[in-house]
């Protein structure tokens, strides 16, 4: 709850004149030219007051003199006094989207390598290559400038409430029902996989495009003992030298501090160096662990895009539409990212009063998911 409520996220850009900003003043008491606005636009800034009565709506005017630029973020912080009552971040018009690259790839490239495994399709593109086991119909591996960028097929994610049951589904545990089916369509190649893990059966479909966007759905039906899940989704390992986590999302408000682990965008390091053990003289976010800092191994709920790349910017950019959350997690020997389109936190310590016990499976319950992604080379 917030006395002061800018409920507005994005305003066009004015044709002249101050911007106006409707606000709430849900006080019962308190007329808002009691309180000061402190307003920041890029370099520009000031002080502003609003004359809007308890429990009435109004319009806040911010005296803005210099050219806005489209999708600049206007900041304002109200005052009542030295106390901070609320922040609000209101984006002036839409960023100007960036030209599109030049489609100058080359088409994919297909073939089948005989190894002691048997025969392995590999797809190679510029500057990257895709490896699939033919008995498994899963990537085996995909490299991106001869470095090994993925480990293993993303495959399904149930994290069970409560520890009940561990997390799965194991990868080991893959078992495939028929021969892998190799499709191309419009220059992408397609792998299709039916097969089983122990209660769970169905299809994974994988697409790989000229430009290193690689697409990866599953349609599972799920045929195992009632369970109540806080994740459901996706899995990636990457190498652990991919280090660095970036993310834009859509808040539940307009502002979070910089170093706030629900910021809407950031850019972190698995791991701070911060000490166990101490009296911390740093924000929660830095605290660290072998799993990561909070701030890695945290969720980012609905987000629009996720990053995970190493220190010359190799690895994945994760794209989704807000419906998704991701997290990170530092294993022994990998570096984990869990794409969610069911969350309700990170642990399986749940309190069923915060989170509702999880989502409840059943058998028979199917489970549909895409993960999209993008080799950065």
């Amino acid at each position: 709850y917030s006395p002061v409520k800018v409920s507005v996220r994005e305003l066009p850009l004015p044709s002249s004149g101050a911007l106006v900003i409707p606000v709430d003043n849900r006080y019962f008491f308190t007329n808002l030219s009691e309180l000061t606005v402190n307003w920041q636009l890029g370099n520009q800034k000031g002080t502003a007051h609003a004359d809007v009565a308890p429990q009435s709506s109004g319009m806040l005017q911010v005296p803005v003199t210099s050219p806005i630029q489209p999708g600049s973020e206007l900041q304002l912080r109200f005052m009542r006094g030295e106390t901070l009552v609320n922040v609000f971040a209101v984006q002036l018009g839409k960023l100007a989207a960036a030209p599109a690259p030049s489609p100058d790839v080359h088409p994919l490239r297909r073939y089948d390598q005989e190894l002691l495994s048997g025969i392995t399709p590999r797809i190679d593109g510029d500057g990257f290559s895709a490896g699939f086991a033919s008995e498994r119909g899963l990537l085996d591996y995909f490299l991106v400038n001869n470095a090994v960028a993925l480990y293993d097929q993303p495959q399904i994610h149930i994290l069970s409430i409560r520890g009940i049951f561990p997390p799965f589904a194991n990868p080991l545990n893959w078992t495939l029902d028929r021969a892998m089916n190799v499709s191309e369509h419009a220059g992408s190649i397609t792998i299709t996989a039916q097969g089983h893990y122990p209660d769970l059966i169905g299809t994974y479909v994988t697409t790989i495009a000229p430009n290193g966007d690689v697409t990866i759905s599953y349609d599972f039906q799920y045929e195992g003992p009632e369970l109540r899940a806080t994740e459901i989704g996706f899995e990636l390992g990457v190498p652990l030298w991919m280090d660095r986590l970036s993310w834009k999302r859509i808040g539940e408000w307009t502002w979070y501090p910089p170093d706030h682990i629900g910021a809407l965008s950031g850019d972190v390091l698995a791991h701070t160096g911060r000490p166990p053990f101490v009296i911390p003289t740093w924000p929660y976010s830095e605290d660290d662990s072998p799993m990561g800092s909070n701030d890695f191994r945290s969720t980012k709920r609905n987000i629009t895009e996720a990053s995970i790349r190493d220190a010359a910017g190799r690895g994945w950019t994760i794209h989704s539409d807000g419906t998704q959350h991701v997290r990170g997690s530092v294993e022994s020997d990998r570096v984990v990212i869990y794409v969610n389109d069911w969350y309700a936190c990170a642990t399986r310590s749940c309190n069923p009063d915060n989170y509702g016990g999880g989502k409840l499976l059943r058998a028979g319950e199917r489970i549909r998911s895409t993960l999209r992604m993008t080799a950065l080379k």
